[in-house]
């Protein structure tokens, strides 16, 4: 009898740590699915902010050559907008890995602009499919 209520207790125990482990594998996958998803859809809106913002320094800059504006000052202006751009999207990345928690920092794995758009390129490739 007594052996019976020690082995009843064991499997009790047994199951308690099962379900723990179980839902804590449970969450943790559900939890990276959502962060999968945000860096995703944070990589979309900023790469529709990088289009956007190189549109209108475009526009900026054809509205320079139309007003007569001197070469050498237009020549300086795509200089800075392009270094605000590098800046821009260096920062971008950087705030992004930044406001994940650091548990799930590897999900946004990419060291610059290029490795974050060739990976949402992938994702979108692998959506359409």
């Amino acid at each position: 009898m007594e052996g019976h209520l020690i082995e009843s207790l064991g499997w009790y125990i047994l199951g308690i740590f099962s379900y723990r482990i179980g839902t804590s594998i449970f969450n943790t996958s559900r939890a990276m699915m959502v962060f999968t998803e945000a860096v995703y859809y944070s990589l979309t809106v900023l790469k529709i902010a990088y289009q956007n913002i190189l549109s209108a320094q475009e526009i900026k800059i054809e509205a320079m050559k139309n007003s007569g504006v001197e070469q050498n000052l237009i020549d300086a202006a795509k200089k800075l907008d392009k270094e605000f751009l590098e800046t821009w999207c260096m920062t971008s990345l950087y705030m992004l890995h930044k406001s994940l928690p650091p548990t799930y920092r590897p999900l946004a794995h990419f060291k610059n602009w290029f490795q974050a758009m060739r990976y949402l390129d992938k994702r979108l490739r692998k959506n359409t499919e």
